[in-house]
């Protein structure tokens, strides 16, 4: 399954809160597109700031991610593919700090231990995706752990000639029910989660998902 994720700041001027606001809207405009009919699952993580985990970043204020089917880059862009794609990257002006395209990730995505998006995930970046997969797999058996997902960048994907700022060559998601939870998960063992190079830990909305059971 082919994954696009990115890691995001908002503009200077505009408040967390009216940040969330413009990137819900953003999102509905993604939403719209005619290329949206090979999305799969569209989630926006908002970080949780003020969290009680040390060594997690505080510096960022989005974190989504998008999968697609395998058709998604099979078939030729259209036209309006081509002019739609061009209008998110207007919107994206007046939505983030910097362009996506430059903090977005191909990603080649892995269920260890599968379920629906939500709750509050660990997003944890690796420079070394052995080190990444190791993780993930200590993980895979953990209690209160709800979803753990293995994610390798893709670099045969590319669109244009944006350059990536980030040198990251796995995210590993950990998910579970609750920040509580979560920080139970985490600070249990030797903190194994602490050998990522970041890590962010965001509460999911769930926003598009055509995966889980009805």
């Amino acid at each position: 399954m082919i994954k696009l994720l990115y890691l995001e700041k908002r503009p200077p001027g505009l408040t967390r809160d009216g940040f969330i606001k413009r990137w819900r809207k953003h999102g509905a405009l993604g939403m719209s597109t005619a290329f949206w009919r090979h999305a799969l699952v569209y989630v926006q993580a908002e970080p949780i700031t003020a969290t009680p985990i040390p060594g997690v970043s505080q510096d960022f204020d989005a974190v989504a991610y998008l999968s697609y089917d395998d058709a998604a880059f099979a078939e030729p862009f259209t036209a309006q593919d081509n002019a739609e794609s061009a209008m998110m990257m207007k919107d994206e002006d007046e939505t983030f700090a910097v362009p996506t395209t430059g903090v977005s990730f191909w990603l080649e995505e892995e269920r260890l231990k599968d379920a629906e998006p939500g709750g509050v995930t660990a997003f944890l970046f690796f420079n070394d995706a052995v080190a990444g997969r190791e993780v993930a797999e200590h993980y895979q058996g953990a209690g209160n752990v709800n979803r753990v997902v293995m994610n390798r960048k893709r670099n045969d994907i590319q669109l244009g000639s944006f350059k990536l700022i980030y040198s990251y060559q796995a995210v590993v998601e950990v998910s579970a029910i609750s920040l509580d939870a979560l920080k139970q998960v985490l600070s249990e063992g030797k903190a194994a989660w602490k050998k990522s190079d970041l890590a962010v830990v965001a509460r999911e909305a769930v926003l598009w998902d055509r995966l889980s059971p009805r």
